[in-house]
């Protein structure tokens, strides 16, 4: 999916939430998420945004790796409410040098 077309979508067949009838707030998923990606010590929560509607979760932004573009995708599926995942996220490798700005 990635390579044909810069995006990967990810779906649950029945969300944690559901099972027990409780309902998630789409804020707690963001939460949560954003948590799980900042204690992974390959996945910067500075360069992935997460955002949620109606349990589907979208992520946004720039990692270094397919590899990384996955576990992302994971993480975010392994969160209790999530129905969806869709990655919008590009991979830039690390070149260890800052990009330089856009000109007007």
């Amino acid at each position: 999916d990635l390579e044909k077309t810069g995006r990967v979508g990810r779906e649950k067949s029945v969300a944690a939430g559901e099972k027990s009838g409780e309902i998630i707030s789409d804020a707690r998923i963001v939460t949560v998420i954003n948590g799980k990606l900042l204690a992974d010590p390959d996945l910067s929560a500075l360069k992935i945004d997460v955002d949620a509607d109606k349990n589907v979760v979208t992520l946004t932004g720039t990692v270094k790796s397919d590899e990384l573009v996955g576990r992302a995708v994971e993480l975010a599926l392994d969160t209790d409410g999530v129905t969806r995942v869709v990655s919008l996220l590009k991979v830039v490798p690390d070149s260890g040098a800052a990009a330089a700005p856009e000109s007007m």
